[in-house]
């Protein structure tokens, strides 16, 4: 795991130089239009193919790792298109959520594009549930970062019973591209904090996932309800 901390203390620096050099043109950088268009009836239509039911906790303690609580399961095999997923995606409501404003565009050739905001202050309790944060939070504290970077990502993801597999193509945050050969050649690291993070969920089991004719095919047991600490 320690290529993933290395990695995201780069994207903090990268993020910090971008403040630094471009701060009065920040509001000229938002996250990179994918062009996907999505609706209500989109949100709807996802929520139904899943059928989880989702309640609110009340409890305004709650720790991140108190935070989702998962009960039940059911089988699951839908195809969702990319107004279907985007649509999904920005309905989230969990406190906790370190991505937002987010564009999912699922090619014909099964490539993917990701944009979004990084929401830096959930990022760090988001990593916690999985590996020590102390490097990341040492150079959040150095460079006195704050604030919620844009990001773009491209490459393919497909998941068989439980173990993840990304190749990204492409990483950018705020417009400044990651190397791509330090990510490919340490991408190892990233599918195992994928995995993990997929595997510490109940009730979830994911037998596939693939990427195919502009859509996310997936086939996989899910729970039937999750009660979430909202923000």
């Amino acid at each position: 795991m320690k290529f993933l901390i290395k990695l995201v203390v780069l994207v903090i620096i990268v993020y910090f130089g971008y403040q630094y050099f471009l701060k009065d043109k920040i509001s000229l950088f938002g996250p990179k239009d994918l062009g996907v268009k999505y609706t209500q009836a989109d949100y709807q239509s996802t929520h139904d193919k899943f059928g989880t039911v989702v309640e609110k906790n009340s409890s305004s303690s709650a720790s991140i790792k108190d935070s989702l609580v998962y009960s039940g399961k059911k089988d699951v095999k839908i195809s969702l298109n990319s107004s279907e997923i985007t649509a999904y995606l920005n309905a989230e409501t969990w406190k906790y959520a370190p991505l937002s404003n987010l564009q999912v565009k699922i090619n014909n050739d099964g490539t993917a594009q990701a944009s979004g905001v990084l929401n830096l202050v959930n990022l760090i309790p988001y990593l916690s549930l999985t590996v020590s944060t102390q490097d990341v939070q040492k150079a959040i504290d150095q460079f006195h970062i704050s604030g919620n970077p844009p990001f773009y990502a491209q490459g393919t993801v497909s998941v068989v019973n439980n173990q993840v597999k990304f190749n990204v193509s492409k990483l950018s945050i705020s417009q400044i591209p990651i190397p791509t050969n330090y990510i490919t050649e340490n991408i190892g690291a990233v599918d195992q904090f994928a995995t993990g993070r997929l595997n510490s969920i109940p009730n979830l089991f994911v037998r596939s996932l693939s990427l195919t004719n502009g859509q996310v095919n997936l086939d996989a047991t899910v729970p039937e309800k999750v009660i979430k600490l909202e923000k």
